[in-house]
């Protein structure tokens, strides 16, 4: 599926799991929607983009006096068990982009699962290599899911969305944090458009028919075009 990524967004143990450091509100709850979301890539062999927050001591989101919007207590630290991805979304065999280390992107893109990690809420701030890495799927869409909605989704979808970027983000596959205003509204006045896992689906069979039949845009199961109708 050399069109389609998948963006799987901070999909770890401290934010999914209940026992986590910091866990988004029923998180929980959308593993299976995750799980199949990993499945779905897998068998498509849909490159997958996934981010991971990898901070440190010395992380400036990280405070003792915490106000739950700019600022949170420690969580996905550097090698420990609550950095890791949860088993649903768990990558296998990822090319690692660090963000204090030197990489070669066009050796990243080989493979179907990438792994970002970042030390702030944005995935293009919090990674000095992101944007080269966005920058080599041109003519792609964008499929969104993670946590937590309202502040590293946003980021990562107004960050695509502000390069050009068509975006569609799974919306039961995704949860938010309370206490800040959600940010879907703002998503669509820009142009991303809101999918179930059904519709998820339908892209991708939109793609198959689009390869074989020929033809420039998505269409879905009764040939219309898939871009008019998603909302």
């Amino acid at each position: 599926m050399n069109n389609i990524i998948f963006v799987n967004i901070d999909t770890q143990v401290d934010f999914i799991e209940s026992k986590g450091k910091l866990p988004v509100p029923h998180a929980e709850a959308i593993k299976p929607e995750l799980k199949k979301l990993t499945e779905i890539a897998e068998k498509n062999n849909i490159k997958v983009i996934n981010t991971c927050d990898w901070h440190n001591d010395n992380s400036a989101e990280l405070s003792n006096e915490p106000d739950y919007i700019n600022t949170f207590p420690e969580h996905c630290m550097k090698d420990t068990e609550g950095a890791k991805f949860i088993d649903e979304t768990n990558p296998k065999h990822p090319f690692i982009i660090d963000y204090d280390s030197n990489v070669l992107i066009e050796d990243a893109i080989q493979h179907r699962n990438i792994i970002i990690r970042k030390d702030k809420f944005d995935v293009f701030a919090g990674n000095p290599h992101s944007d080269s890495l966005f920058e080599r799927f041109q003519e792609h869409i964008f499929i969104v899911y993670g946590v937590a909605e309202n502040v590293c989704v946003n980021f990562a979808v107004k960050g695509l969305l502000s390069r050009g970027k068509e975006v569609y983000i799974v919306q039961e596959a995704t949860k938010a944090l309370p206490n800040i205003e959600s940010t879907v509204e703002s998503w669509k006045e820009n142009g991303a458009r809101m999918i179930n896992l059904n519709d998820v689906e339908t892209i991708i069979t939109s793609y198959i028919q689009q390869n074989i039949l020929g033809g420039t845009d998505l269409v879905n199961y009764n040939g219309d075009i898939l871009k008019r109708d998603l909302t």
